[in-house]
């Protein structure tokens, strides 16, 4: 069974569970009026994150910051937002299917894609995607990709890209990201790569069930 796993060499990994993003830090500017608990309520997944965001920034009087004061918020308590990929270019045939609506349609380029969403491509289709930091995929002929997920910490660049490859082949250029960031990943139904920043190729066959 282990052998149906796939290993890339040395700029390549692979997990299979998704390392903390606590180490990686948003710096946030105090603008006039704030408080901790308004950026807490706009911006952190829990309320009663602002003593921690006290405790961390050393801040006196949680009711009086300075305008221009830098505060440190660990990205894993800042709230995920949906954000989109947009199909940057097309040749021959492609099309999506809407997670929302269930409809496929033809793919054209300036296209947004959401989560859930799949592209196809024909036999003599191809699709390039871009994502929210820059990173793009070209996904080849007789291929399916899934976008799992597609999401941004807060008001950030930071993204969370995490895609699915059920056939077909793809090849990607990844947006260089911090060691503690989200990471750039794509499984298969054999095996999961999750990236860093870097340029790399995936195939999946469901026919023989390999990943290469």
């Amino acid at each position: 069974m282990a052998g149906r796993f796939l290993l890339l060499g040395l700029s390549l990994h692979f997990w299979l569970a998704a390392m903390p993003a606590h180490a990686q830090e948003w710096l946030y500017t105090v603008r006039p009026g704030d408080n901790l608990w308004n950026i807490t309520e706009d911006y952190l997944t829990r309320l009663d994150y602002w003593t921690r965001l006290q405790a961390l920034n050393q801040v006196a009087d949680p009711k009086r910051l300075p305008p221009g004061m830098k505060l440190r918020i660990p990205a894993a308590w800042l709230k995920r937002v949906p954000t989109s990929a947009r199909i940057t270019n097309v040749q021959g045939q492609a099309w999506v299917t809407s997670a929302a609506t269930g409809r496929t349609i033809p793919v054209d380029s300036g296209l947004l894609v959401q989560s859930g969403d799949e592209v196809r491509t024909g036999s003599d289709g191809n699709v390039t995607l871009e994502f929210g930091d820059g990173s793009r995929l070209l996904l080849q002929a007789d291929s399916r990709l899934y976008m799992d997920t597609l999401s941004a910490y807060g008001p950030t660049h930071m993204v969370d890209t995490r895609l699915r490859l059920q056939q077909g082949r793809e090849e990607s250029w990844v947006t260089r990201r911090p060691p503690s960031g989200p990471r750039y990943e794509i499984w298969t139904p054999t095996a999961a790569s999750a990236v860093r920043g870097t340029r790399y190729r995936l195939g999946m066959d469901s026919a023989t069930a390999i990943t290469r």
